[in-house]
């Protein structure tokens, strides 16, 4: 099975696919989205995940699209009230602000390097969607203007709700 055999499928049942190289912690993967709608947040399909686990299960194409399908219907039902603008107060946003870690990268967010070698420290903020769902949007410099929140308070804020959040347990 090939990313070639997953999309002709598709396209055979009138689904238009996108192709896009997806950057998650400083490794590139290519993924696909079906594109059927106008949704702003559609799923993106990671093409050598799903070739590997078919050919572990012994998954026919049509079924990989099929599941594919279920899930992608299934995220367009639950972003009915995403796809609605996002609009935050200061006080909203600050409370949904945190501290992530990832490989350096060359992303236009508000980042900045850490001790560690290669590792660097940005802002995002997490949200919750249907279903106890939780995503979450890392942070530009235009969105901290948007809400009237310097970077200096940004990050203070974000490593307060992390510390906020953290439990150190000692393992013995």
């Amino acid at each position: 099975m090939t990313k070639n055999d997953i999309v002709n499928e598709l396209n055979k049942m009138g689904y238009e696919v996108r192709e896009e190289n997806v950057v998650k912690n400083g490794v590139e993967f290519l993924g696909i989205s079906i594109i059927d709608s106008d949704r702003y947040m559609i799923p993106v399909f990671y093409v050598e995940d799903i070739i590997m686990k078919a050919e572990q299960s012994g998954a026919t194409v049509k079924e990989i699209v099929r599941d594919m399908l279920k899930i992608h219907n299934d995220a367009l039902r639950e972003s009915e009230e995403l796809n609605k603008p996002i609009h935050f107060n200061r006080e909203d946003f600050l409370k949904r602000l945190y501290v992530g870690v990832q490989k350096e990268s060359k992303e236009d967010i508000i980042k900045c390097k850490t001790e560690f070698e290669g590792i660097e420290k940005y802002l995002f903020l997490r949200m919750e969607a249907l279903n106890d769902a939780i995503y979450s949007a890392k942070i530009s410099k235009n969105i901290l203007k948007n809400v009237d929140v310097d970077e200096s308070e940004a990050w203070e804020t974000a490593e307060n709700n992390v510390r906020k959040e953290t439990e150190i347990i000692q393992l013995s």
